[in-house]
């Protein structure tokens, strides 16, 4: 399964990426350039499950309320495609689809969300402002992977 629990605090592959003796803004503004080098050795140090199967809340609420879709900024689509951005929803549920059909089943993705009174898309500046507020909550108070899915 793709990206199981994402951004889910407490439950997830996001937790592997703490790094709490920074400061935010130096894990915002500076870290992102560390993932290229330690991707590897993160992978290795914790080759383990990403979350517990007796545990595990509904897949589309994980969907529409973790990995959120941005709203459309041109910049950010351009540089880092639309499945990362404005369809990421839609690239959690369907991992294998290509930006482009990421973009062709998002108007029927957002439908179905909004019918079921999920959350499906915020803005860019919200969500930023919303992590940088909640750093410490995010990052720093998170338990380590190791207790999540445990050791096998």
């Amino acid at each position: 399964m793709h990206h199981a629990y994402t951004n889910m605090v407490g439950l997830g592959d996001s937790s592997t990426w703490r790094l709490p003796y920074l400061n935010h803004y130096v894990y915002m503004f500076l870290a992102p350039f560390l993932p290229r080098i330690a991707t590897p050795l993160v992978a290795v140090a914790h080759w383990l499950p990403m979350f517990s199967w007796d545990n595990k809340p509904r897949r589309i609420h994980v969907m529409s309320q973790r990995a959120l879709n941005l709203a459309q900024v041109p910049v950010l689509d351009w540089a880092f495609g639309h499945s990362i951005i404005s369809c990421h929803v839609e690239q959690h549920l369907f991992p294998r689809l290509s930006d482009n059909m990421c973009l062709k089943v998002k108007p029927m993705v957002s439908q179905f969300l909004h019918e079921k009174q999920l959350p499906y898309e915020d803005s860019y500046l919200a969500r930023f402002w919303l992590f940088l507020r909640r750093y410490k909550e995010f990052m720093v108070q998170a338990p380590p992977i190791t207790e999540l899915g445990g050791l096998q």
